[in-house]
């Protein structure tokens, strides 16, 4: 029953997702990620995004972007869960309301406190 939940919420298509290499808090994430090694997540570095995403956003927004959209902030982490199956369950939840806005407050809390600057 878990795993045909878990299939439900789980995406399988491609989420590129950029991180600023000047950023410590970035590249520590970055390297969590990486260790997780899920298929459907290719981890790039911002300075070679080009034009597949607002630069200007990405570089205050951690930012991704899959065959349909691009997603900044928050919804980035939402996205990046969703194609991870153990986590892929925190979908749903992570779209109700509430913990989205929670959510929300602390990621800009979290990215207001990077100390790098920006590029």
């Amino acid at each position: 029953m878990l795993t045909l939940v878990i299939l439900k919420f789980h995406k399988t298509t491609i989420l590129t997702v950029y991180f600023d290499q000047n950023c410590g808090i970035c590249m520590k994430v970055y390297k969590i990620f990486e260790t997780l090694n899920s298929s459907y997540l290719k981890l790039s570095l911002l300075q070679e995004a080009n034009n597949e995403i607002n630069q200007e956003m990405a570089y205050t927004y951690i930012a991704s972007k899959s065959m349909e959209k691009s997603y900044y902030g928050y919804d980035t982490y939402h996205e990046i869960l969703s194609r991870i199956p153990v986590f892929s369950l925190l979908y749903p939840i992570m779209k109700l309301e509430l913990v989205s806005k929670i959510g929300r407050s602390i990621y800009r809390k979290v990215a207001n406190s990077r100390t790098c600057k920006i590029s």
